[in-house]
Formats: C-alpha cells, structure tokens, sequence
C-alpha cells in the first residue's frame, strides 16, 4: 500500500512537478485498489496450493489473482511512459515486466496472475493520466537530425547548373 508513496516521490524526484507525481502515486493507488478488488472477488490461490511441486522461494499469502506487485509497478510504468522522453519510454515496462517475471520465478504468482496484475495496473495508470492529463503530457517528438538534404535541383539554382553534368559518351 505504501508503494503509491515511493511512486509519487519517485515520479517527482525525477520531473520536479506535483501534478505528474500524484499521477503516479494515484496509477499506483488504483492498480493496487483494483488489483486487492480482484483477490477478493476472485479469491483463487497461488501455485504451491493449486499445483504440486511449485519451488516456493518467497513466502506470499493471501490469493493469487491478481498480482498485486505487477499491478503496481504497471500502473506506474504507465505512467512514466507518458512523462519521459522520446529515447526513454520504452524502459518502464520492460522493468514492469521484469517485476511479473520475478514474481513467477519466486512461486508467488501463475503467468495468468501477472497478466492480469499488468492488465489491473494499465487500467490504473490510464485512469491516472486521464484524471491528471493535461500537465502530464508527453514531450513533443524531437526533430530529425539535420542532414545533407535532398540533391540540388540544377534547373532550379542556376548557380549549380553546371555542378551535376553527366559525362557524355
């Protein structure tokens, strides 16, 4: 529950702006709402109770479906997505995904868990960014490179006319 606090820090930390900070910190409340919502209503166990020989390396209780911690950290990439730069925004959800992963090597969580945490945390980020859109906008697409240019057209600067003559012959 406290992740909503590290997120909106964390998203602060890194733009210096309160309105994309409590962005993230609402993407991670309502991922983590929605996610606890779905346990309940669902309440499905994890592998080590549905499955024999499940290697259980981190101790989880409570219900499976869905995973709350890839929830969160969705709900936070998606977020993030939006806020960074052009050459950055792919790196948030590969980390969310790395989170999900995690969560499966460990024993806590089905794949069907993490899929539908990272379904639960998309749903809170794009709640989040609808709520606190305007100010959390993307940056607008950096200009190409400048590079040499089309060719001269000879015919239109007749100081180039005799620059680009083919050989005869």
């Amino acid at each position: 529950f406290a992740m909503y606090v590290i997120g909106g820090a964390a998203t602060y930390a890194l733009t210096r702006r309160a309105r994309p900070a409590l962005a993230a910190a609402l993407g991670v409340l309502l991922a983590w709402g929605l996610s606890r919502l779905v346990k309940e209503t669902i309440e499905r166990g994890r592998p080590a109770v549905l499955l024999d020989d499940v290697t259980v390396r981190d101790s989880a209780d409570g219900y499976g479906y869905v995973s709350g911690h890839s929830a969160v950290a969705f709900g936070l990439a998606t977020v993030l997505t939006a806020l960074l730069p052009g050459r950055w925004r792919w790196v948030p959800y590969p980390v969310a995904a790395g989170v999900g992963f995690a969560r499966i090597f460990f024993g806590a969580h089905l794949p069907l868990d993490v899929v539908g945490g990272a379904g639960a945390g998309l749903l809170g980020g794009v709640a989040a960014l609808v709520v606190f859109g305007a100010d959390v906008e993307p940056d607008p697409p950096e200009p190409d490179p400048p590079g040499p240019g089309p060719d001269p057209d000879p015919e239109a600067d007749p100081a180039s006319a005799g620059a680009y003559e083919r050989p005869s012959g």
